[in-house]
């Protein structure tokens, strides 16, 4: 992973969201943009390390903000469920997890085929000779 992030806030406030509200606080943002962008890098082959940050295309930062979304989501059911004693199941009883909680492999596929849809047409996927 890059440790560098393709979406600012500003970005993600102003342009992606179009007057939706953040689920995501702005001093948390960095954080989920580096991580969502290290996606991208993978599924690219790390195609965007040279661009200037002026430079990456839009449907890029699209892609970043809508995997932040992801990541982030399926973050806070994850500590819905598993953090510091908020679900409590008494013997005998049953409990179904929430169904947007994914686990390591589904949340991984879903962010692959959601990077993938979204570059498809970018040439950013393309792998062949040059």
């Amino acid at each position: 992973m890059t440790g560098r992030a393709y979406a600012d806030w500003k970005y993600y406030k102003n342009t992606y969201l179009k007057g939706r509200d953040p689920i995501i606080q702005r001093k948390d943002f960095p954080f989920w943009s580096t991580e969502a962008s290290g996606q991208i890098d993978v599924v690219t082959g790390n195609k965007l390390w040279d661009f200037v940050d002026d430079e990456i295309p839009e449907v890029v930062r699209r892609t970043v903000c809508t995997v932040v979304e992801m990541l982030f989501r399926n973050q806070q059911a994850l500590d819905m469920i598993s953090g510091a004693g908020m679900l409590i199941i008494p013997q005998g009883i049953s409990a179904k997890i929430p169904q947007e909680v994914k686990s390591a492999e589904e949340m991984q596929a879903q962010i692959d085929a959601a990077i993938k849809s979204m570059l498809a047409h970018s040439g950013l996927l393309f792998r062949g000779a040059r």
